[in-house]
């Protein structure tokens, strides 16, 4: 919110300053992950080779494009200044107190930004595990008390502020049920999102997975999956711990987002965020980490594979540029949804958007639309009524919100809509 209010008080209501600093936020942090990598590894070409595929790749445009995901790149920013802090307490001959208290104030600000910085002190534990000298476990733990503390009045805060009471994101009970189902739910999203990753095509404002109440061959699919993946990691916890710290930030990076705490949402573009801090230097270094930096560059080989790299970069440049596109205005966002997650919260989307451009016609016709897919998704209604009653039929709008509180007595919004309706039929406002 101070970044928001430094916008403002430069630059008014001007939504290009807005998005100005989430660029340069975001190039922030393709420096800082580069300067991380190169600290971590001596090497220079592998971990900028990561930088610009962290930077460039498609699915990191919803948290840059939106405005109001300056939350997710300034937690970016201070989780990365933690880990540089971090990395200089490690190596400070003189016991790094000052760097360890960085660090601290780092992960206090990422906290700040975002609830989802409460993974930092496994990220720290994990800087130990894999570049660390061999110190005492017991000594690494007891490093970690303050930041644990910190995490933890961050959770108790976001829990409590998040509630559905306060119509935030988190939601009361898990989805399908149970723990259970919501694992079930939650293992088709995981290879959803690898998918994502390899191949960036679909990318929507809203997506729409199916909820599972148990195994199905989806799920079964995506268990052997998983397992084949923690059994990978295993292997390079053993043999390459270098490689192995990336691979678990990407999976770490996911832990807020991964229903362990029921929240409203499954699954988001900028779920992958923090998990693309690991992601893409996993990739650069699994692929160029072999040879040295001269070889790389001096070799006939080493310069194929460099530009086969750009090549793929540039692809992936270009496919991000492309989707910017749909993050033009809510209407042609929302376009974009429902061409790709025809579900009835996107059409729902699309409905309001139109209200808000004074299309009742459209609007209601969109919000019908998100019925007829979804027929238990009475929020539409609410739209539908407003949509109606714009056009002068509030006998229909009238309808649609006693439909909606039938459904839902305590909707607040339907309640208030037809007590309009009914304040303009007492004036003399019905047909």
């Amino acid at each position: 919110m101070l970044s928001y209010m430094a916008d403002h008080a430069a630059f008014g209501l001007s939504a290009r300053a807005f998005l100005r600093t989430n660029l340069l936020l975001h190039a922030a942090n393709g420096v800082l992950l580069y300067a991380l990598a190169r600290r971590l590894s001596g090497r220079r070409t592998w971990p900028a080779i990561a930088a610009v595929l962290f930077l460039v790749h498609p699915v990191q445009v919803e948290s840059v494009a939106w405005v109001s995901q300056r939350k997710t790149l300034l937690a970016a920013t201070f989780t990365l200044a933690a880990l540089h802090a971090w990395v200089s307490r490690a190596r400070d001959v003189d016991g790094g107190r000052r760097h360890a208290l960085a660090a601290l104030l780092a992960f206090v600000l990422a906290l700040a930004s975002k609830s989802v910085a409460v993974v930092v002190p496994f990220l720290l534990l994990l800087l130990d595990l894999c570049f660390g000298h061999g110190e005492p476990r017991r000594l690494r733990l007891r490093r970690m008390v303050p930041f644990a503390v910190a995490a933890a009045a961050c959770a108790a805060l976001a829990l409590a502020s998040q509630g559905p009471g306060h119509a935030g994101g988190r939601v009361a009970a898990f989805h399908g049920g149970g723990p259970g189902a919501t694992a079930a739910t939650m293992l088709p999203v995981l290879a959803r999102y690898l998918g994502l990753l390899a191949w960036p095509a679909g990318l929507s404002a809203w997506y729409s997975p199916a909820v599972r109440t148990g195994p199905d061959a989806a799920v079964l699919a995506s268990a052997a999956l998983a397992a084949a993946l923690a059994a990978f990691g295993f292997a390079l916890l053993r043999r390459r711990r270098d490689l192995f710290f990336w691979y678990a930030t990407f999976f770490v990076g996911l832990l807020p987002v991964s229903q362990v705490v029921p929240i409203v949402t499954l699954m988001n573009d900028r779920y992958l965020y923090f998990p693309m801090l690991g992601a893409a230097p996993f990739v650069a270094a699994a692929a160029f980490g072999g040879a040295s930096d001269a070889v790389l560059l001096r070799s006939a080989r080493g310069r194929g594979a460099l530009a086969a790299a750009a090549v793929g970069v540039l692809a992936l440049g270009l496919a991000a540029h492309a989707r910017t596109g749909a993050w033009r205005d809510g209407l042609t966002l929302w376009t974009d949804a429902v061409a790709k997650e025809p579900c009835g919260y996107a059409f729902d989307k699309l409905g309001a958007t139109y209200l808000s451009l004074g299309r009742a016609a459209e609007a209601e016709a969109a919000c019908l639309r998100a019925r007829e897919v979804e027929p238990a998704y009475v929020d539409a209604l609410n739209c539908v009524g407003i949509a109606r009653a714009q056009r002068g039929d509030l006998d229909g709008a009238g309808r649609a919100f006693d439909e909606l509180l039938a459904a839902r007595p305590d909707d607040e919004a339907a309640r208030r809509n037809r007590e309009k309706l009914d304040g303009i039929r007492r004036g003399g406002g019905a047909n």
